[in-house]
């Protein structure tokens, strides 16, 4: 089981507001394109390559944050804890796509098979006239939980999902910096 508490906790704040940046400058990239698409996903998968540009500038330039691949699609490792795809919701907040064996098998388990990091994606919902960006969410297919992305960039560390404090249990990620902007040294 992948914690909320634990992601939130190596996102942190300014991972927080990078992910909103990314997204909603994707939006922006795509509406400013001027062309609309009239198929979702056909726009999602615009939007989606759009992240992706911003993520590998933006998110790849936050300390503790490396872009890994998985058949030839990015993802982000956070502290070498977790990683992080960007991805779009509906209005229930899940993701959309059709399941493949792979995706299915990563909703149960919350890892892909070759890969032994646990899962989640930050992404957006839009509005209900789908004009624009209502929401930026990390979601975990396996655990079920959302993160919303303003609340934690607002600095609120505490998870929404109930959190069972487990005393004989070590939690390393707590040693564990957020992922953050890089400092340069004076």
């Amino acid at each position: 089981m992948l914690s909320e508490a634990m992601v939130r906790h190596i996102v942190g704040p300014e991972g927080a507001q990078v992910m909103i940046d990314i997204t909603h400058g994707a939006w922006r990239d795509y509406v400013s394109e001027g062309r609309p698409r009239f198929h979702r996903s056909t726009r999602a998968a615009i939007v989606w390559d759009y992240m992706v540009i911003r993520a590998n500038a933006e998110l790849c330039d936050l300390e503790g944050v490396r872009r890994d691949e998985r058949h030839d699609r990015p993802l982000y490792v956070l502290r070498e804890s977790v990683m992080v795809r960007p991805k779009m919701h509906d209005r229930q907040l899940l993701t959309r796509n059709y399941p493949t064996r792979a995706q299915r098998q990563v909703r149960r388990s919350g890892y892909f098979p070759e890969l032994d990091l646990p899962n989640v994606m930050f992404g957006y919902k839009l509005d209900a006239a789908e004009a624009g960006v209502e929401q930026c969410v990390i979601t975990s297919p396996a655990d079920e939980w959302i993160i919303d992305l303003d609340d934690l960039a607002a600095g609120n560390m505490a998870p929404t999902q109930t959190l069972i404090e487990m005393p004989d249990l070590d939690a390393p990620w707590r040693a564990l910096d957020s992922i953050r902007l890089r400092r340069s040294n004076p």
